[in-house]
């Protein structure tokens, strides 16, 4: 009868018992360690599988005189046994530091200006003062459609550009159609603030010219920045490309 009793106890499986508020997981005796442990609200837990409790300690011995020895368990997933995790708290000043070094490092760049000068309707012309060299003032058509910049035979000669017999000679596409011309560099040109410096430029007595302009303002110069033309308000907007 006592050894159908022990086989008994053997088999049965692990029961949860309930008493004065205390839970205890009866586990098999044979061979198990027993723990007493509290679960997260505190209510105290006797468990042989104590990897998902905290605050365990091993019970050994049996019987009314049990020899307790502490023990913690070693948890075997730690997201188990910590509660709810909250970020790590950043520094504060450490970031602004940081921003502050960062800004230091990198100064701004100034926004690029806009340079805006009148310009004149003449015929279904466009016509805008320029300066040559810092000196010369002209007036020049402005073209988009022309490779080059064009100035007639006399500004050259007032400016001391006159192009020797070995100048280079070049077809200028313009809005008016090619036309030959010797090709001399200049020192400056400038529309109002806009200044564009040693650049090739045409000579080359445009036949229809109106009275009082002297050439074409051409890609030359206007490749130099981002152009806007507005004919309502009789505006030319240069702004220096990047």
């Amino acid at each position: 009868m006592n050894a159908l009793s022990d086989n008994h106890r053997r088999m049965r499986t692990p029961l949860l018992l309930l008493f004065g508020g205390m839970v205890i997981l009866a586990p098999d005796p044979v061979g198990a360690t027993l723990y007493r442990c509290l679960d997260r609200s505190g209510v105290t837990v006797f468990t042989d599988t104590p990897a998902q409790l905290t605050n365990c300690a091993a019970i050994q011995g049996t019987g009314s005189s049990t020899a307790v020895s502490p023990a913690r368990a070693e948890p075997s997933s730690p997201a188990r046994l910590s509660g709810p995790s909250s970020p790590p708290s950043i520094p504060t000043e450490s970031l602004a530091a940081g921003s502050e070094g960062e800004g230091q490092a990198s100064p701004r760049t100034e926004s690029p200006v806009t340079m805006t000068v009148p310009i004149q309707r003449v015929g279904q012309l466009l016509v805008v003062g320029v300066k040559l060299n810092g000196s010369r003032d002209s007036r020049l058509v402005v073209d988009t459609g022309a490779s080059h910049t064009i100035l007639s035979y006399s500004v050259a000669r007032d400016l001391g550009i006159l192009p020797s017999p070995r100048a280079t000679s070049v077809t200028v596409k313009t809005a008016g159609g090619p036309v030959q011309a010797e090709v001399v560099p200049i020192g400056a040109i400038r529309v109002g603030e806009a200044e564009a410096q040693n650049i090739m430029v045409g000579v080359f007595d445009l036949p229809d010219a109106p009275a009082g302009v002297d050439g074409l303002l051409g890609l030359t110069f206007l490749n130099h920045f981002l152009v806007t033309l507005d004919t309502v308000k009789g505006e030319l907007s240069l702004r220096r490309r990047q």
